[in-house]
């Protein structure tokens, strides 16, 4: 997760107002993501696997979809 708030500050240029807090009941201590096996059994690739990109193309998508007042997004 803080890899991808750190790609947001990078992207936009904007400190984000991050507020940390202890781990909640039923809260994982760790979670580890590894795309090999699924590669690997379905012989696939992934599209995008840049974060900056990916980070960079969903913040572009959002400032096109016109939300309605008060919405938070």
């Amino acid at each position: 997760m803080r890899e991808v708030l750190e790609a947001v500050e990078r992207i936009t240029s904007q400190k984000l107002n991050i507020a940390e807090a202890s781990r909640r009941e039923g809260d994982a201590v760790m979670l580890i993501s590894d795309a090999e096996k699924i590669k690997k059994i379905l012989d696939w690739v992934p599209r995008f696997d840049d974060l900056t990109f990916i980070v960079k193309s969903a913040i572009e998508w959002e400032k096109k979809i016109p939300h309605q007042q008060g919405e938070v997004s």
